[in-house]
């Protein structure tokens, strides 16, 4: 997240492609969130990963260049 909003100084509407790999389908099965670790197993990981990404996304889109994507 602060990396994002450095970026938004050096990189705003310069990027054209955006590419989120989801981390529950790497093969080991867990990321962390909100300082936990999210189990392969977890019923809630979808949810977890999008409240993730909620205040992410913003800063994402920020980045992009008018014609740029941003893909899962």
């Amino acid at each position: 997240f602060h990396a994002l909003q450095i970026l938004q100084t050096t990189h705003l509407r310069r990027v054209k492609l955006i590419l989120i790999d989801l981390p529950y389908n790497k093969g080991n099965g867990d990321f962390i969130f909100d300082g936990k670790v999210v189990d392969k197993d977890d019923p809630e990981k979808s949810s977890k990963w999008i409240s993730f990404l909620e205040k992410r996304l913003p800063l994402l889109k920020e980045l992009l260049t008018e014609d740029g994507c941003i893909m899962m």
